[in-house]
């Protein structure tokens, strides 16, 4: 026998099993070392979806939109104790009925806005099993589809009656469906519970009333084939491992679930796109617009992409295909301003501090096309244009952040060269021709020395002290 790694365990509370190295993990009701404890078993690739049951099924959508943010607010202590890096999704409600489906909706959508605001991503709908009923619900739920980014994953829930049953693609792989796989083109699912249980009237809740061990291992073997066959599943839960609520007991996969790890067929590789190497950028700005590298790539600062000094309204590109989110940061929340973020399935490409958007939020973009201008927006000394690169599968800095330099495929053969930001050669300093122009740009480059002072650049610090001491000779000698 043997059983895809895309077969996971549905993990309530806690468990003391080994649960092996599948493709998909769901914890839920567990706390934050819980989830690092089991990060760290199954490593960074895999798929971990975290979600709270509600007290009582309590799941109002009377105001979908304060619901959410209500979700959003219990939550947020937990959710942003974890890295926006990880591969980490979030789930909201659980299996609500078609008869809610428009209230539902507003509350995914609102319930990713808050996600997405914080880089977190989201498992949306974890719909039971055959819902919606009516196919035609899911040009309803079209909205919540498009709001999607990459990293977000479509939730549902499949369960079977018996081992026959397995084949009926409306209890297994229902997304199959033409009518239905439609709607969910390019998107990743996960089917977060599985198993035995009451489908259609049918069979009876947990596979121990209906079956033995090896019973339900057939069915995990057969249902994981299929699951294992279809490229846009990252993978599936069996329900469930952890619980002791008598409910649940029939459901209960401790006892098998060691079978479960030892028939595993081989790891599943990730895809190369995952590599950083594989990504090729187009420029984000024109060679001609740069007056000059201030700052590099360098985690040490820490300063997680390049900064090319550049004057206000220049134009600025996409440096990938992909989806644009259109976005403003506060100083307080990270300070790139006015930025646009180009999502693919595997990094995020940032292009910050713009005075302009020249796209809309949402639009799919080709390479190249002129996405904003340049500017100096939020937390900013000068205008500039902040360039990063995140990985989705993240990296060994914060927020998965890569080197973006090697990645820029220019025109010809050397990308710009990294001089020395000084007040020598900084054009806005050279342009200041009042008394008060001078004397602003004397304070904030006295500033700026130690900023660099503070940050450990001692060397670049004493660059700008030999520098503004020429300068301000340089100006002395113009005076009358």
């Amino acid at each position: 026998m043997t059983i895809s790694r895309k077969v996971g365990p549905h993990i309530i509370g806690g468990t003391s099993v080994p649960i092996g190295q599948p493709t998909f993990v769901k914890l839920v009701d567990v706390s934050v070392e819980y989830y690092r404890e089991i990060r760290a078993i199954v490593g960074p690739d895999v798929l971990i979806e975290v979600r709270w049951a509600e007290p009582n099924d309590y799941q109002p959508l009377d105001d979908p939109e304060r619901r959410a943010q209500e979700w959003w607010n219990k939550r947020k202590g937990w959710i942003l104790a974890v890295p926006a890096s990880d591969n980490v999704v979030y789930a909201g409600y659980n299996e609500i009925g078609d008869e809610k489906a428009e209230a539902f909706c507003l509350f995914e959508v609102e319930r990713m806005r808050c996600l997405h605001e914080w880089d977190r991503s989201a498992a949306v709908f974890s719909l039971g099993v055959g819902c919606p009923g009516d196919i035609g619900l899911w040009g309803v739920y079209d909205p919540v589809i498009r709001a999607m980014r990459p990293r977000d994953v479509i939730d549902l829930h499949e369960y079977w009656v018996d081992n026959a049953d397995v084949d009926n693609v409306w209890h297994v792989c229902r997304f199959t469906i033409p009518e239905i796989a439609v709607h969910l083109v390019g998107k990743r699912i996960v089917v977060s519970e599985i198993g035995r249980d009451v489908v259609e009237s049918k069979g009876r809740p947990g596979w121990q009333h209906t079956t033995n061990a090896e019973g339900f291992l057939a069915d995990l073997e057969k249902a994981g084939r299929k699951y294992h066959d279809q490229p846009n599943v990252v993978g599936c839960a069996v329900f469930q491992l952890g619980s002791a609520d008598v409910r649940w007991r029939p459901f209960n996969c401790y006892g098998i679930w060691p079978t479960v790890v030892y028939d595993y067929g081989e790891a599943i590789v990730p895809a190369p796109a995952s590599s950083a190497d594989t990504l090729a950028l187009v420029p984000p700005i024109d060679r001609a617009d740069i007056v000059r590298i201030t700052r590099g790539f360098d985690p040490a600062i820490p300063h997680y992409g390049i900064d090319y000094s550049c004057l206000v309204g220049r134009p600025v590109y996409a440096a990938c295909d992909g989806m644009a989110r259109v976005l403003t940061d506060t100083a307080a929340n990270g300070g790139f301003g006015r930025y646009v973020r180009i999502e693919t399935p595997n990094y995020r490409v940032y292009t910050a501090h713009l005075s302009e958007w020249l796209v809309d939020d949402g639009a799919q973009v080709r390479a190249g096309l002129r996405i904003g201008l340049s500017g100096n927006t939020g937390n900013s000394t000068g205008p500039h244009l902040h360039f990063e690169v995140r990985r989705n599968a993240g990296s060994s800095h914060l927020h998965g952040a890569i080197d973006p330099e090697p990645l820029i495929v220019w025109a010809v053969d050397e990308p710009p060269v990294a001089e020395p930001y000084l007040p020598t050669n900084d054009p806005f300093t050279q342009a200041a021709s009042t008394e008060k122009e001078r004397y602003t740009k004397i304070r904030w480059w006295i500033e700026e020395r130690r900023r660099q002072y503070e940050a450990g650049a001692i060397a670049y610090a004493d660059q700008i002290d030999a520098a503004l001491i020429e300068q301000m000779y340089t100006w002395e000698g113009s005076l009358t």
